[in-house]
Parts: C-alpha cells; sequence; structure tokens
C-alpha cells in the first residue's frame, strides 16, 4: 500500500494493490469478463442468460444453443416485444456458431495484444501477455492518424490558440470516422 497526493499536498489518496482472484485454470477474456471456477466469475454486457454463459466457458464449445431475455420497455426495438405489456417479457432461443462465440468473448482493444481472439485461446489453454500502447499506436488506433500527422498538426501554430477552421479541417482530413465538434463559446 502507498499514498497519491496531489501536487499542493491538500489531498491524499491510499492506493491498494491486490489480487482480485485466484483460480487453477482462470479464463480471462477481458475486464469485467472472466471465469475463475463456477463461484467466481464476472460477466459484463452479456446478451444472453448466465447459465449458458457458464455452459460455454465451461466446456468451451464450437456452437452452442443460448437463450435471450426479451423485455417489454419503451426501448425495445423487437415488434414482438412492442406487443407485450410493461414489465412483461419473452424468451428468444438462438445458435451461436464459433465466429459468434469469438466475437462474444473477444479482447477489448485497450491493450496491444498478439491477438484478439480470447476465445481460440481459452480452447488451446493458451495466455499471452499484454502491454499499453505507445502514444503513437494509441493515436493512430483511436483517431486514425499516424504520430507523424500528429506532430505536424501539434507544431503548425505552436505559439497560438487554434482556429475553428483549422480544427474542423484537421478533423474532416485526418479523423477515422466522422467526429461531432461541440463549441463552447
Amino acid at each position: 500500500m502507498f499514498e497519491l497526493s496531489d501536487i499542493s499536498g491538500e489531498w491524499t489518496v491510499p492506493v491498494i494493490l491486490d489480487d482480485k482472484g485466484y483460480g487453477e485454470n482462470p479464463l480471462i477474456f477481458r475486464s469485467k469478463h472472466y471465469y475463475l471456477n463456477s463461484d467466481e466469475f464476472a460477466i459484463h454486457a452479456m446478451q444472453f442468460e448466465i447459465k449458458d454463459w457458464l455452459k460455454i466457458v465451461q466446456t468451451l464449445p464450437e456452437e452452442a444453443t443460448v437463450t435471450r431475455q426479451i423485455r417489454g420497455t419503451i426501448r425495445t426495438r423487437s415488434r414482438k416485444a412492442a406487443e407485450l405489456q410493461f414489465g412483461r417479457w419473452y424468451y428468444e432461443t438462438f445458435e451461436r456458431k464459433l465466429p459468434d462465440l469469438i466475437e462474444t468473448f473477444h479482447a477489448d482493444d485497450k491493450r496491444v495484444r498478439e491477438t484478439y481472439d480470447s476465445y481460440e485461446l481459452a480452447r488451446e489453454g493458451r495466455w499471452i501477455p499484454s502491454r499499453a500502447p505507445t502514444v503513437a499506436e494509441f493515436y493512430e488506433k483511436k483517431i486514425g492518424i499516424t504520430a507523424e500527422t500528429m506532430t505536424a498538426a501539434a507544431t503548425e501554430k505552436p505559439d497560438q490558440r487554434y482556429t475553428v477552421d483549422f480544427i474542423e479541417r484537421w478533423m474532416r482530413e485526418h479523423a477515422k470516422s466522422e467526429q461531432t465538434v461541440v463549441w463552447n463559446r
């Protein structure tokens, strides 16, 4: 345990480093999505029933039948669910083939890895290391520009604030996808 303080030393926060959990054969697909044993696991943003997820991670099949609960709410897009009263639900069963399972258990891209196919790694009983991205890798992945372009953009007008036109042009020409710019003037 150690402490971190702000620059003025006014606020101090304790930092405790600890292991999250233990298991003989842990399956770690991504943060908040892992299986240590039948009593210790974490699921986040899963679209099907927990019992189906447990069956999949315990057997690691090439295909699986899963059940999803469709609720009657204001936001439900399903036509069948829209006919339900609010608070009611029905169950829908569907097949998940290997490509669907790979997508479900795909590792997130917050870290740099040799492969992001966590499901296949789990099936092979392998683990691979990961590392934090460099600044250049971060900008290339998230914004879609190279480090050279970012450096050129940053050094174009080093002593001045960027104009609205410059920012909009830069985002049009270099951003990976369309960006919405909100100006607080």
